[in-house]
Order: structure tokens, then sequence, then C-alpha cells
């Protein structure tokens, strides 16, 4: 499509500049198509030019890639924006904000919720509603995909204060697969690997939620990292599988999400965000004086922001590689996407495409819950846009934990937004 224009914004990173261009620059359907790559990271950057352009170049897709730490430089008549980014440096900040909770009697994941979760969206608010404003200056028409954490409270800030057409992706909701997979894989004959294979190597656990996908399928919703089982059922047969999953949950050994357990036992209702991002949304465990202390009772950790940090240092070097040609470039398949491409060329080619999950103001999706705050529900893309897929009601419980949470978003958002510090 030799007018398309997307504009990527935080490329020169090493898993999200990777991924997104080892989806993107093998979709046949952008050819001709102009793909502006931003960072402030001026090397990193440069790293990931260079090898998109040799994926396109190799891959025969025709995309003419460009390059500027100036976004301003990009974005005028852009139809697609699509917007990682993180404010610097990650793990460090991470790490403080985590700290601060501990000194205030707080134990937290501290990335989405809590006050950790307050510190991070701070940050990331003000540079996120600066690429929003110029958007409505310079592509008032364009989509806005943002991918940027915390996902709720980023998307909301946008949703609420600009016109522009806006959706959040998360690739979460595949965990879900996982752990789901993991329970009845065996059951119904797919190659499951064990659980310790599928949380240490990444390309397995991918291939893993493809086999999953292909053969269950989940209808989830609620809140971004805080999402929940409606249905769960057997592709091939129509089956409910629910049952089995309680049935097999149970025999798994106590140390395997045993938050996830606990409240699928409490509420009746199965979670999918896995146990660290759920921890982040239910205050009562983040008490580390009390005997019921949740880090303690559910084996609960904090994110590995040494190891985390070496694998990012190491996937620069895979770059590296694939550049200078001593490793095979990386197809779409490789990866979980988090869903950009299937937004686009959904929206290109009137698709109609079914997404897992899409982060969208709440227009009747959710039954129980206030319309706009920003909901995670299966959606639709077609020429029109994304939609979200009614889901009808959260059980009670459920709705109220998710209702919670949405009220503290748009307040947070609110005081972050307006500089509001007595909100």
């Amino acid at each position: 499509m030799s007018n398309l224009k997307i504009v990527v914004i935080g490329a020169g990173s090493a898993s999200f500049g990777l991924e997104t261009m080892g989806v993107l620059l093998k979709e046949t359907a952008l050819a001709g198509s102009t793909l502006a790559l931003v960072d402030m990271n001026e090397l990193g950057l440069a790293q990931i030019h260079t090898l998109a352009q040799k994926m396109t170049d190799e891959w025969g897709t025709n995309v003419t890639i460009v390059s500027t730490t100036d976004r301003r430089n990009v974005l005028a008549d852009a139809d697609f924006v699509i917007v990682s980014i993180e404010t610097g440096p990650r793990e460090k900040l991470w790490r403080i904000d985590h700290e601060i909770g501990l000194r205030h009697g707080i134990s937290h994941y501290a990335e989405n919720g809590g006050p950790g979760g307050f510190f991070h969206m701070a940050r990331n608010i003000p540079p996120l509603m600066g690429i929003a404003h110029d958007m409505v200056e310079l592509c008032p028409d364009a989509w806005l995909i943002n991918l940027t954490n915390p996902l709720p409270r980023l998307t909301r800030a946008v949703t609420k204060y600009t016109p522009l057409k806006t959706v959040g992706l998360c690739h979460q909701v595949m965990y879900g697969y996982t752990l789901v997979g993991m329970v009845v894989g065996p059951s119904l004959g797919i190659d499951t690997p064990t659980y310790d294979e599928l949380f240490v190597d990444r390309s397995k656990r991918h291939e893993f939620e493809e086999r999953v996908l292909e053969r269950i399928s989940i209808r989830s919703a609620g809140l971004n990292h805080f999402i929940w089982a409606l249905g769960i059922h057997d592709r091939e047969t129509g089956d409910d599988l629910m049952p089995l999953v309680k049935r097999e949950l149970a025999k798994l050994p106590a140390q395997v999400v045993p938050l996830t357990r606990a409240v699928y036992d409490a509420l009746g209702t199965l979670p999918l965000g896995g146990d660290t991002h759920m921890s982040e949304y239910l205050s009562w465990l983040h008490n580390p004086t009390s005997k019921y202390n949740g880090w303690n009772r559910y084996g609960l950790h904090v994110y590995d922001w040494a190891k985390n940090e070496a694998k990012r240092d190491a996937m620069w070097g895979r770059i590296m590689a694939m550049i200078d040609g001593s490793e095979e470039l990386v197809a779409a398949t490789d990866f979980a996407s988090m869903g950009a491409h299937a937004i686009i060329t959904g929206i290109l080619q009137d698709k109609r495409t079914y997404w897992q999950a899409v982060n969208l103001p709440n227009a009747g999706y959710i039954s129980n819950l206030p319309d706009g705050v920003v909901v995670e529900v299966p959606g639709l893309i077609d020429r029109f846009g994304v939609t979200g897929v009614p889901v009808g009601d959260l059980p009670p419980a459920v709705a109220e934990l998710c209702r919670r949470e949405a009220a503290l978003v748009d307040m947070v958002v609110d005081a972050a937004v307006l500089g509001d510090r007595d909100l």
C-alpha cells in the first residue's frame, strides 16, 4: 500500500524493536508503505534501522525505512502510530519504586498497581501525552496503538483527554493460554512441556501457546493484567473445558500458581494474568508484617531486574548477529506479537479480524462496569476500526474488584494529566 505511513515510537529498544520489525516486515500487505522509526537512543535506533532495512531487503516486502530522533519530523500524515516507550533507566527506577514501597510498609510488584504503578504512570504519561498532542496537530486521523505500561492508565489518559482513535495492546492473555494448556494439554493430546521448560525457554513457550490456541478457545475479559476466564472450550468438539480445568488445576504441585488457585477457589472465576501481575491489584497482599503476608504465603517475587537487564544486553547481541549475517533473521512467527500488525492489516483490508484482547474505553462491552473506563475484551477489527466484543456481566465479585481499580485509574490519571496534587 504505497501511501501508507506507520510510525513506531520507541523503536530503538532491543525487545520491542526486534519483535515489531519481525512482525511488520513480514506483512505483504504493507508492501510499498513507509515505516518511520523514532527513538531518543541514537545508537539503538541506528541498529534497529539497519536491521529493518536488511529484513525488508531479504524478505522482499518493499517497505521504505526511515528513522529520526524527532517524532515531529515523521508524524505528519501518519496512518498508524505504535508507541512503546519507557522513561529510563527502566530497571533502576523500577527497583527504586519497589524500595520506596518497602520503606512505607508495602511489598508489591510495583509496575502497574500500588504506589509503584502510580510512579511508573506519572513518569510515562507526560511523554505519551506529548506524542498524543503532536498527533492531534499533525495526524489527527491516525490510530494510536499504545503498548506502554501501565497500559490501562496510559490508554485512559489518551482516550479521556484527546479525540484520537486509540487502542491498547498487551500479550498477557497468552499467559492464560499457557496456564490452561499446561493444565489440560495432556488430557487433550497437546504436546506439553514441563512447567520449568515453559518458563525458562521463551521460544518453547511461544510455540506451546500457538498449539494451545489452535485447539482451545478462551473467552476472557476484565482489566489489563487483571483478566478473567468467562469460558474455555475445545475448538474441535465444542466441549466446555472448565470442569476439566478445575479438576486438573487442583492436581498441580502446591508451588505452581498458588495465588491464581486461591483466588479461583474463593471467587469461582479463573484469573488469567498470572500471580505477580494479579497481586498488584489485591492490596491485602502488600503488607509484609501481616500474618497473612501474601508474598511469603503465595511465593510471590519481585521482577529480576539484573537478570532482565542481562537478557536485554543478550538480545542486542542477537540483533548485531542478524545484522552481520552470523544469525538468521527472525520472522514474525518466532515471536508472540502484541497485535499491532493485526490492527493495521485488519483495518486496511477490512478483514473483520477477531483478536483475543484489546484495551478500549468501555462502551457496554462489560455491562456491569462503567462506560469510558478502559477494559480488556476480545476485539473485532475491520475498516471501521477496532470494536470490543460485548461479553455481558462479569461475575459480581470480579466486577467489584475491577470497578475499584477502574475508579482508581480515573483518579490517578486525572492527577497526573492535570498536575493536581489534591487528587
